[in-house]
């Protein structure tokens, strides 16, 4: 019969009888199928369950000690050997590890003899991020609202230091844009470029994966190029012929942002209620951007004066208004130290004799 093992025939004649006891063994290998490990997905680099085919006959009987050749079809793994024999059902297994490649790969089990062979399919999966770490990018200078020249980039690891394929890198940013998330490549590298923001002053961005792990670059955001002057000190009031509290005017870009520019400002009287000179300097090299005038004065009494600074191609500005008042008319004349001393004749009281000069409401008079 077909089927493999013991096998009886039975002869009789009349009542005598006697058994025939044969034994069927299998034929030759003729077919060769997988019966466990097929279709396994797992992280790169692990070691899968054991893949194990049968070879059997024409008729499906198993076959021992045959040998199974074992072959890699696709992929970068490594198999635990090239061949392995059936034991007494016919099984023959084989140990398969996934290569460090993200992607499909297969195996192959053939026997001697037999045209088709068995074909085991996996799945090499990225592994978990571990590690994350800048490559490039970091401490960079750009102008305000303008992209650094190189990007940022980070190189993500697994647990063995091996590069991740496919994470996903959150990015976020200070003082500047970024894209929200980027994916690694198969060297584990990714990268994003940052748009500096409109403030001067230090840009950051932020890269994480998903346990937690972070890098963080920073890049430094100049001021960018001369657009507009503010008045950063506005006149205050003042007196006639005496020298005004410093006035200082800041040149800035187009964010508002202190420059570093070094052009020449000039000032100039806008509203003249008095019909005022203006006297001092009256144009000074700005030094980092700021303009100061110390030694302004008007020589007329008036309410609602203004100035107005003017510097290269930028619009002019004018002041808040202020007022110049009259003089100040010594009144009293007081004793501030140095009274009632005794010295040698011919030598120095200890003391220097000092006064001050007040209005009839008691202000400071200067220049008395």
């Amino acid at each position: 019969g077909t089927v493999a093992g013991l096998q009886v025939f039975f002869a009789s004649i009349g009542e005598l009888g006697a058994a025939v006891p044969e034994t069927a063994v299998p034929a030759g290998p003729a077919a060769i199928g997988i019966v466990s490990g097929n279709g396994q997905s797992d992280t790169v680099r692990k070691t899968l369950a054991p893949l194990v085919v049968r070879v059997t006959d024409q008729f499906g009987n198993p076959l021992s000690g045959v040998s199974v050749a074992w072959a890699r079809a696709s992929g970068g793994g490594t198999l635990a050997g090239s061949a392995s024999a059936t034991n007494g059902d016919g099984r023959a297994t084989m140990t398969y590890t996934l290569g460090s490649v993200v992607g499909s790969e297969s195996v192959t089990a053939s026997v001697s003899g037999v045209a088709s062979h068995a074909t085991f399919t996996f799945q090499a999966i990225a592994p978990a991020p571990a590690t994350i770490v800048a490559v490039s990018g970091n401490a960079q200078t750009g102008r305000v609202g303008t992209a650094l020249a190189a990007p940022f980039v980070v190189q993500v690891t697994d647990d063995v230091g091996a590069p991740v394929n496919g994470a996903t890198i959150n990015w976020v940013a200070t003082n500047g844009t970024v894209a929200a998330t980027s994916s690694s490549d198969a060297n584990g590298q990714s990268s994003v470029v940052l748009m500096l923001g409109s403030r001067a002053g230090q840009s950051s961005a932020t890269a994480s994966i998903a346990n937690g792990r972070h890098v963080t670059f920073v890049a430094t955001a100049q001021p960018g190029i001369v657009a507009a002057a503010i008045f950063s000190g506005q006149p205050a009031n003042g007196t006639a012929g005496a020298t005004l509290s410093p006035v200082s005017v800041t040149l800035v870009d187009a964010n508002g942002n202190q420059t570093s520019a070094a052009n020449p400002v000039t000032i100039s009287l806008g509203s003249n209620p008095g019909g005022a000179v203006l006297s001092g300097t009256l144009s000074r090299n700005a030094s980092n951007g700021v303009a100061t005038f110390n030694d302004l004065r008007l020589d007329k009494v008036g309410n609602g004066y203004t100035l107005v600074a003017s510097s290269g191609n930028v619009a002019p500005i004018t002041s808040l208004p202020f007022n110049i008042a009259a003089p100040l008319v010594p009144a009293r004349l007081t004793i501030v130290a140095g009274d009632a001393q005794h010295a040698a004749a011919g030598s120095s009281v200890p003391i220097a004799p000092s006064v001050r000069v007040t209005d009839e409401n008691g202000n400071p008079v200067a220049g008395a």
